[in-house]
């Protein structure tokens, strides 16, 4: 936006904002009828607060424009004098006001931080970036092929910049066997009842926003998943830590058996080397 800035300090009338030269010499009143006072800037994240000289290319999304001025002469009897303030908004605070512009009374001798409350109390509407969102941790296992876009959609936030995703597939070899595909059979409501603590401990470890463990059951065939991780966070860091945690944990905690089952017929259930309690069979 571009608009002249004039010179103003927070607790400055209003109305002296319009007189930035010497007494009577006030050029804008002479030749435009009005003079234009623009916000503090902080950039284009909303309003600022009046009361901050500010060059003009570092103007806020909103600016004001005073019409036209009265003196105390025109109010005999001791009536407070008052100004037609035109207020204008852009970008993020024409979201949050829902209009372009307004013309409001107020006070010639109101100061600027004044103004501002009385422009703040007409649009006391959120921050557009402080919308809630609540965090959700989504737990599945299913016998149907697993889609990695699916669950990634699934943890997808407007507040996150970071998704971080583990995908386990079946791969066609162990130790010089060819395999051709896993079986895994799960106690569900133990393990579900474990995944729920596994996402409560990374909440508590690291800032993230959603979760999703998405497990197979049955039999998954060479390259297909059988286990997709995603978590969403605000920054990178967040999330790459949470999703190596979290398949470390279910490996270890989570009472899940796999099979592997060869080409020659023959078949081996086999046990995670990080988890305690489960023996071969």
């Amino acid at each position: 936006m571009t608009a002249t800035a004039l010179p103003h300090q927070r607790d400055t009338p209003a109305s002296e904002h319009q007189t930035p030269g010497p007494r009577g010499a006030n050029k804008a009143r002479k030749t435009a009828g009005r003079s234009q006072l623009c916000a503090c800037s902080v950039g284009a994240e909303g309003a600022g607060r009046l009361g901050r000289q500010v060059a003009p290319a570092r103007c806020a999304t909103w600016c004001l424009r005073f019409r036209g001025r009265n003196t105390r002469r025109d109010f005999p009897g001791g009536m407070v004098p008052r100004c037609q303030v035109e207020v204008l908004y852009f970008a993020k605070s024409a979201e949050i006001a829902g209009i372009r512009s307004e013309t409001i009374s107020v006070p010639q001798e109101i100061k600027a931080l004044q103004l501002w409350n009385e422009i703040e109390a007409r649009h006391p509407g959120k921050d557009m970036n402080e919308v809630e969102e609540k965090s959700k941790d989504i737990i599945k296992f299913t016998s149907e092929k697993l889609s990695v876009d699916e669950v990634s959609q699934l943890v997808i936030s407007p507040l996150c910049g970071a998704i971080s995703l583990f995908v386990g597939t079946t791969r066609n070899n162990f130790e010089g066997k060819k395999v051709i595909s896993l079986e895994y059979e799960a106690y569900l409501p133990m393990a579900e009842n474990e995944i729920r603590k596994i996402c409560s401990d990374i909440r508590q470890k690291w800032p993230v926003k959603h979760i999703a463990v998405f497990h197979r059951l049955g039999l998954v065939p060479v390259t297909e998943a059988s286990v997709i991780i995603a978590v969403s966070s605000a920054h990178r860091a967040a999330s790459l830590e949470a999703v190596s945690y979290a398949i470390d944990a279910l490996k270890a905690r989570v009472p899940i058996w796999k099979k592997e089952i060869y080409e020659e017929s023959s078949s081996s259930w086999k046990r995670n080397k990080e988890c305690f309690w489960a023996t071969s069979v």
